[in-house]
């Protein structure tokens, strides 16, 4: 396990973040069956020194994010007593400590700077949602916003290629987000041709079209128009997310530029 965290350290970090430091110290103490710990042994694990009222209150935040996602349990007492805690059967199979999905603000802060410009503001305030919800558990709700922002996404990219190549304009006609994720391989190949020199950012693009948005769209159809309940598992959002951030939206903001 890593140090523990200084004041300016907690400052610094995500209420989500913290939880996930003090996740990964819970996982330590509890991990046998009949395992507990109580919420002191996990601050001092994480906290080093003696904290403001609101940076004691942020950490403490921190730690019933586990107890609300349903990874911690208390054994006895009340929640408010800081008693003796546990790891549900959810918790000992998280892999929680290991991701990061921050905050909302912090998230989308991140993505701007990955791509160097605004994010669009349609597929921002989805966004924003998705990991709202994903911190709230509502884990359906994150998908279903996930996917409107690959979609979005995907017609900003079909707009812009619209533009570049010949006979755009029926491209554009395609209105249904499976006719878009379907012509845009096509549409890029072509549009490669005649600019050779944007390979690498097309051939980016259109791999992380394949791998990303094709599953964003397919979940979301699932979750948009259901036959069934679908189980949905907080890593697989986190993963999802983590594409998002890292991968599809720097891809596709990489493209777009090209012809500015």
């Amino acid at each position: 396990m890593s140090g523990r965290l200084s004041a300016d350290e907690l400052m610094r970090m995500s209420v989500d973040q913290i939880a996930r430091r003090m996740f990964a110290v819970a996982r330590h103490f509890g991990g046998g069956v009949r395992s507990s710990f109580s919420f002191r042994t996990v601050w001092e694990a994480v906290v080093a020194g003696n904290l403001s009222p609101q940076l004691e209150m942020k950490a403490e935040d921190a730690f019933f994010r586990l107890v609300d996602r349903n990874l911690l349990r208390w054994t006895d007492g009340t929640p408010a007593s800081f008693a003796n805690y546990a790891l549900t059967e959810r918790g000992r199979a998280s892999h929680f400590a290991e991701g990061s999905v921050d905050d909302p603000e912090p998230f989308i802060a991140d993505v701007e700077r990955k791509i160097g410009a605004p994010l669009d503001p349609v597929a921002k305030e989805y966004l924003r949602e998705a990991v709202a919800a994903y911190h709230d558990g509502r884990l359906l709700s994150a998908q279903f916003c996930l996917g409107a922002v690959a979609e979005r996404v995907a017609f900003l990219v079909r707009d812009w290629v619209a533009d570049l190549i010949p006979g755009g304009e029926r491209l554009k006609k395609k209105v249904l987000v499976g006719q878009v994720v379907s012509a845009l391989p096509a549409a890029l190949s072509e549009l490669q041709k005649a600019r050779p020199e944007w390979e690498g950012p097309i051939q980016e693009f259109a791999d992380c079209l394949e791998s990303c948005a094709g599953v964003y769209r397919r979940t979301r159809n699932e979750v948009g128009h259901p036959t069934e309940v679908r189980l949905i598992d907080d890593d697989e959002i986190a993963m999802m997310m983590s594409a998002m951030r890292r991968l599809y939206l720097p891809a596709a903001y990489r493209l777009i530029v090209l012809a500015r």
